[in-house]
């Protein structure tokens, strides 16, 4: 992973919805540029947090795999929209 990770959440141990809401949240507090990481052992997220970004014009700089879990990492861009309402979810 190149980028330093300006926020992390660890989502371990929650179900979906609660990673991906994990984010959104984080996104929105972040600045423009910030890193964000989310933590989560849940399999939805897998294909959550990836759309999530890519339909709200989010950078998502990697998916890291840990022995417990996976790390979603995405970069907060200017343009980006963070609410789920916003990206018609």
């Amino acid at each position: 992973m190149q980028a330093s990770v300006d926020v992390r959440v660890d989502a371990r141990g929650s179900d979906c919805p609660a990673p991906l809401m994990e984010m959104i949240g984080a996104v929105q507090t972040a600045q423009a540029g910030q890193v964000v990481a989310v933590l989560s052992n849940d399999s939805m997220a897998r294909a959550d947090i990836p759309l999530w970004a890519a339909k709200s014009g989010n950078e998502l700089l990697a998916v890291e795999r840990h022995e417990d879990c996976e790390e979603y990492i995405v970069r907060k861009l200017p343009h980006a929209l963070a609410q789920l309402e916003d990206i018609g979810r």
